[in-house]
């Protein structure tokens, strides 16, 4: 895939990547093409975030965080470009649903928290509805184990469509990863549908979540926070969280800060003739 993106960057601008892996960031040093970096992840690779404090010390430019959050990961990081995301909103329809169930979406593994989320629904007596790819099968089981039978009830991975349609009838979204998510994906997607979400204020979410407004955020693997911001998720209007999924993470917004972000890049390098 690189070879290909020199090949077609011969003949562009810019070469965008947005995969976390270590050869494209280092043919940044290794080439004329300018090469613009979204960086998905937190510092989750000793190799790799070094190669970026090298390539970074350089061309500091080359580097966009989808949060603050993450981008603080990286603590070489002076001023960092920060892009969110985008999402088209058409694909997701507002429900004000207050009397639906709770729900979480994600990979079903660890660092994901599911188990926070289950001690919730199971003190409430109440089911969970669990969106998302198994990918730990000893760790799906194990929090069978720990709660009442039938208060996990498992969706699946569904795409967008039908995701957007089930999530939307929700009266909440937990949010309880056990590390620094980038970003939040799931977040957006359930405000998108005028879902309000309860979350750890931990990585990405933290800084789309607006306490009080859009959601509610607790300090970090504090359950009964979670739940009692629960018994009064009511008292969010959800027409606010989709109006700031409208303003802050459309499609076109996230497309205009990156095309902002990578004309910065293309100009800095023919101000200084890198390129060909």
């Amino acid at each position: 895939m690189i070879e290909k993106a020199i090949d077609i960057g011969e003949k562009a601008d810019i070469i965008l990547n947005f995969s976390y892996d270590w050869l494209p960031i280092w043919m940044t040093l290794n080439i004329k093409i300018p090469i613009a970096h979204i960086i998905s992840m937190g510092s989750e690779s000793f190799v790799i975030s070094n190669l970026i404090s090298k390539v970074y010390s350089k061309f500091p430019n080359n580097f966009a965080f989808h949060s603050k959050i993450q981008a603080c990961d990286y603590p070489f990081i002076e001023n960092p470009i920060v892009i969110g995301n985008g999402f088209n909103l058409g694909n997701y329809i507002f429900q004000d649903c207050k009397d639906g169930p709770l729900g979480w979406v994600g990979r079903v593994a660890p660092e994901k928290g599911l188990e926070d989320a289950a001690y919730v629904a199971n003190a409430l007596g109440e089911k969970l509805y669990v969106w998302g790819i198994v990918q730990d099968e000893s760790y799906a089981l194990k929090i069978e184990k720990l709660f009442s039978p039938g208060i996990l009830e498992w969706k699946g991975f569904l795409e967008t469509d039908k995701l957007q349609k089930e999530l939307g009838t929700c009266r909440a979204l937990l949010n309880t990863p056990k590390w620094n998510e980038a970003y939040g994906n799931v977040v957006v997607e359930a405000l998108a549908c005028g879902v309000p979400v309860v979350a750890y204020k931990r990585g990405g979410p933290s800084e789309i979540i607006q306490h009080g407004k859009t959601g509610y955020l607790v300090k970090p693997d504090d359950k009964e926070s979670l739940l009692n911001y629960l018994k009064i998720i009511n008292k969010i209007d959800r027409k606010k969280c989709r109006e700031w999924v409208d303003s802050h993470a459309s499609s076109s917004i996230f497309a205009g800060k990156v095309v902002s972000w990578l004309n910065t890049v293309v100009k800095e390098y023919k101000s200084q003739n890198f390129t060909k």
